[in-house]
């Protein structure tokens, strides 16, 4: 929070930004800039944004993006960031450009706080994250550990896994509060669900993506729609994009990828749901969604991207 109030204060002499990273963070702090009124450049090493979407996912939010002047530079690395004074004057990049720009903010990723863990000689797991049981449990049975600091376990593979989200930081947070209380309480694990609004466009996923699906032993098919959030002459609608990812043989939902308008977060919570409930495209098919012009058409996207689906399935 001290950190937001120092950059909004800022943002009132500033005039040109960089920000160092094209996830989540980077992007939604890209939009708030551009609205406060300085030139935005988006620094991502990757060759494109966002690479758990579709590449044309990716694609579209570049534009988006772009259409609100903000600059994306992509397969570019911050070397060093040139200051003057205590102050910023740039940011030099690997190749030898430097980038003008009196703020400066890195988005480049959360790293397990773990070392008071390696001082009680916890074991530690992926990404030095501290090993937790379902009980949020460490290695000391005496301690207990919650939030962005844990490993996590995947909910359709059982790995291990690292989703630092506010979401599961709660929800871990009460089970071992549960626990340390004489209650039993379990933290069954995550698929990674998140959503983000960058300008005009909700960007949202779930699940596996069809490389992760493959690595876990899976035979991943991918299916992808577009259609109108509601009906098609009902005043305010938008186009929703949506992509299953889902095992071949078995038809079995594993994962799930949205953009377009707001509503693209409920419908990803369906499918979060389809997905924890080991649903199969086939399920999925049958569900008895709502229907009113104002709120979906009469075959929701989620039904059009199943029946699409169906057709990969062996």
């Amino acid at each position: 929070m001290e950190d937001g109030i120092a950059l909004k204060a800022r943002t009132k002499e500033a005039k040109q930004a960089v920000i160092v990273g094209g996830g989540f963070i980077g992007l939604e702090t890209a939009e708030e800039l551009r609205q406060a009124g300085l030139s935005v450049t988006v620094l991502e090493a990757l060759p494109r944004l966002l690479p758990f979407l579709p590449e044309d996912y990716s694609t579209r939010i570049q534009r988006e993006l772009e259409s609100h002047g903000v600059a994306v530079r992509l397969g570019a690395t911050a070397a060093q960031v040139e200051v003057e004074n205590g102050r910023a004057t740039g940011v030099s990049l690997a190749g030898g450009e430097t980038l003008p720009a009196d703020l400066v903010l890195f988005s480049v990723g959360v790293r397990p706080s773990s070392r008071l863990a390696v001082e009680c000689g916890l074991e530690l797991g992926l990404r030095g994250g501290i090993v937790v049981d379902e009980r949020q449990r460490t290695s000391d049975p005496a301690i207990y550990a919650a939030g962005d600091c844990v490993q996590m376990k995947n909910l359709i593979t059982g790995e291990p896994c690292y989703f630092p989200l506010g979401t599961t930081a709660n929800k871990q947070g009460r089970v071992a509060g549960e626990n340390l209380a004489g209650s039993y309480s379990a933290f069954p694990g995550v698929l990674g669900s998140q959503v983000t609004k960058i300008f005009d466009l909700y960007a949202a996923s779930t699940g596996l993506t069809p490389e992760q699906a493959e690595k876990a032993g899976f035979s991943p098919a991918v299916c992808s729609i577009t259609k109108g959030d509601r009906a098609s002459y009902y005043p305010g609608g938008g186009e929703n994009h949506l992509t299953l990812v889902l095992d071949r043989g078995t038809g079995r939902l594993l994962g799930a990828q949205g953009l377009g308008t707001s509503t693209v977060a409920g419908r990803m919570n369906v499918l979060a749901t389809a997905i924890t409930a080991k649903m199969t495209v086939m399920d999925l098919n049958e569900l008895d969604l709502v229907y009113s012009p104002s709120v979906a058409p009469v075959y929701d996207p989620i039904l059009i991207a199943a029946s699409q689906a169906l057709k990969c399935v062996k």
